[in-house]
């Protein structure tokens, strides 16, 4: 039976660990601002077809 509280006490003591993640903010504006671009591309480009 002492092995059980032994096992939930370190189950419990490793589910209360948080992680934590900075990114520098330059990085994380200049990467919001190329997948911004991405997404808002115009969706009609001229083909090679359509431009000659």
């Amino acid at each position: 039976m002492n092995k059980v509280w032994i096992v939930l006490m370190v189950f419990l003591l490793g589910a209360c660990q948080t992680v934590n993640v900075f990114f520098p903010e330059a990085s994380a504006t200049r990467a919001a601002d190329k997948i911004i671009d991405e997404v808002w591309q115009p969706v009609n480009k001229p083909t090679a077809k359509e431009s000659k």
